[in-house]
């Protein structure tokens, strides 16, 4: 047997089978920058997410400032600091996904305007 082999019966079946995939992606795709846009248009609620954050990220942090300047060495401090950091995650990354809707979804619906 060679390395080429001519389309077959099966080849038609493949063909319909990677253009449906095709037409799924290019269906998600549509769904995905229909919701960006969406999204790109609610700026007060973009900022809010994003002040929001900011200040859980400080709080978090202010935890973590306060369990290592004021508790002693003990597993209670651990458990505060942990808590801090766990706070100053989430935070962070609503603080990012505020900032990432107010400036790049921006962007991205000027751009499709033109």
């Amino acid at each position: 047997m060679g390395i080429f082999q001519p389309p077959g019966p099966d080849s038609d079946q493949s063909d319909r089978q990677s253009n449906a995939a095709d037409n799924a992606d290019s269906s998600a795709l549509q769904s995905l920058h229909k919701r960006i846009i969406e999204r790109a248009g609610k700026d007060r609620e973009n900022l809010r997410l994003f002040v929001t954050g900011a200040f859980v990220f400080f709080f978090g942090l202010c935890l973590i400032v306060f369990g290592n300047q004021t508790v002693e060495a003990s597993v209670k401090q651990e458990i505060i600091v942990l808590c801090g950091l766990v706070v100053t995650v989430i935070g962070g990354a609503c603080a990012a996904a505020g900032y990432i809707c107010l400036s790049i979804f921006r962007i991205i619906r000027i751009l499709d305007k033109k």
